[in-house]
């Protein structure tokens, strides 16, 4: 079943603090560093995020098929560090990561965790460590002036319709509650309409048409857009010198944006899980990069992403 931390303790045992959740019918513990002050949040274990980028990229790195009755691992069977290689070098700057493997490899523990429970947080860094695999396993001397594309990690597990301990099984739409909030979830449906993709700025450029000084604005992924400020700090950072600039005074330099594809599905619940006599309940799906135009009204699909509520206007 999908992961549940059903419960969690502090202790201090020999100078560390442990962490305990449950998986299904496995109870787990992560083990702070030794000495020292542990950052504590209240029902929290707090994890350096290098800690997390590095057991990330030793996942990368070593993960690797394992062959029936050997005692080594095979060369040439690094699961995805050779698909990272692949993709790359084939212009598909993604990489797809199986959630089983994460719980099953002895040092992705606590990032299958960190990744479950708050992956708005953690699957950015992931693709920041892409990035950093990316110089270190695709690009090339010669390719010193090359820009280091962004890599995008692509979620998969091996949905489990039976409910047995180990997977992450399938919720139906009208499960989910307002504790899944920004978790990983997974939900079965069927999709009853697929808008139009369009692009959207990752990283947008703003310009004052005033005293012409930039910003660099980051737009998160999903239902969010640029906040663009409306007064201008130009005149502060030139130590007062020149004349106060006007309010709204700053436009998009489209040249210097970064945009991405995204594209929104509206899934529902499939047939057999409405209760006879209620409403089909349904909800957006917010798809971007190599996920745009994979499916089509009709399709029955299960996907696994982030649970999240944002505030819609009433049009």
């Amino acid at each position: 079943s999908r992961r549940r931390r059903v419960g969690q303790c502090w202790s201090r045992c020999a100078d560390r603090f442990l962490a305990m959740f449950q998986d299904g019918a496995a109870i787990h513990v992560i083990e702070g560093p030794d000495g020292g002050d542990v950052p504590i949040l209240e029902g929290e274990y707090d994890v350096d995020p290098d800690v997390i980028k590095s057991k990330f990229k030793k996942f990368v790195r070593e993960f690797a098929y394992g062959t029936a009755g050997a005692g080594a691992t095979n060369i040439g069977t690094m699961k995805y560090r050779n698909q990272l290689q692949q993709n790359c070098l084939a212009g598909e700057y993604r990489l797809e990561v199986s959630f089983n493997d994460l719980t099953t490899y002895e040092d992705a523990e606590v990032l299958a965790h960190k990744l479950q429970t708050h992956p708005s947080e953690f699957v950015p860094l992931c693709e920041i460590a892409l990035q950093d695999l990316y110089k270190e396993l695709v690009h090339t001397p010669a390719n010193d002036d090359e820009k280091v594309p962004a890599i995008q990690l692509q979620l998969t597990c091996d949905a489990d319709l039976e409910g047995s301990f180990d997977k992450m099984r399938p919720k139906k739409i009208r499960e989910l509650v307002a504790s899944e909030v920004e978790q990983l979830v997974v939900v079965q449906g069927i999709v009853i309409s697929v808008k139009r993709s369009r692009h959207k700025a990752r990283k947008a450029v703003i310009k004052c048409s005033s005293c012409e000084s930039m910003k660099e604005l980051t737009v998160p992924a999903g239902f969010c857009a640029a906040h663009v400020p409306s007064a201008c700090d130009g005149n502060a950072l030139r130590g007062g010198n020149i004349d106060r600039c006007p309010p709204n005074s700053f436009s998009f330099v489209p040249d210097m944006c970064e945009f991405v594809d995204e594209q929104v599905i509206k899934l529902q619940e499939l047939p057999e899980h409405v209760p006879i006599g209620e409403v089909p309940r349904s909800f957006d799906l917010y798809v971007h990069n190599y996920n745009v135009d994979k499916c089509a009204p009709g399709t029955r699909l299960t996907a696994i992403g982030i649970f999240a509520a944002t505030e819609m206007s009433a049009d």
